[in-house]
């Protein structure tokens, strides 16, 4: 299964180890998934994990950008963009999503993010849900209570 997440999923699955993105990312390194990204995405990423709180969060967790970075790529497949970049939502970086995953021809786009969940039931035939609704759909067995 090929799916793209959005940066929000992605930085709460590097960074918090419960939850249903981490669940999503365990997925994927265990192969069960692939989890689809752009350079662009892959660039918001690196740059989302150097905003201060999520530095507080790494301190916690004894952790750095470089090492999160280095823990989550592996698991990560970049994708080609050569579609056009669609403009439905408001952020050029959510558009970003939606053309990943079209690009990478994924199976489910995973996103917290409300302007995506908004664009409707999916886009251009790649369902858009939320991880828990992901997670209830594929993988009921990942779901996480807390």
């Amino acid at each position: 299964m090929k799916i793209v997440a959005d940066t929000n999923i992605l930085v709460s699955a590097a960074l918090w180890g419960h939850g249903q993105p981490r669940r999503i990312l365990e997925l994927a390194m265990q192969r069960k998934l692939k989890i689809g990204v752009s350079r662009a995405l892959y660039d918001e990423f690196c740059s989302t994990l150097t905003y201060h709180k999520f530095k507080t969060r790494m301190r916690k967790e004894r952790t750095n950008v470089r090492d999160v970075k280095t823990h989550v790529s592996p698991f990560l497949t970049f994708v080609r963009r050569t579609s056009s970049l669609p403009s439905v939502c408001k952020e050029s970086m959510d558009n970003e999503v939606l053309a990943c995953a079209v690009d990478f021809k994924a199976d489910c786009l995973i996103s917290g993010d409300k302007d995506i969940l908004e664009s409707g039931e999916g886009f251009q035939n790649i369902p858009i849900l939320t991880a828990t609704a992901f997670l209830e759909k594929y993988f009921p067995d990942r779901l996480t209570t807390k």
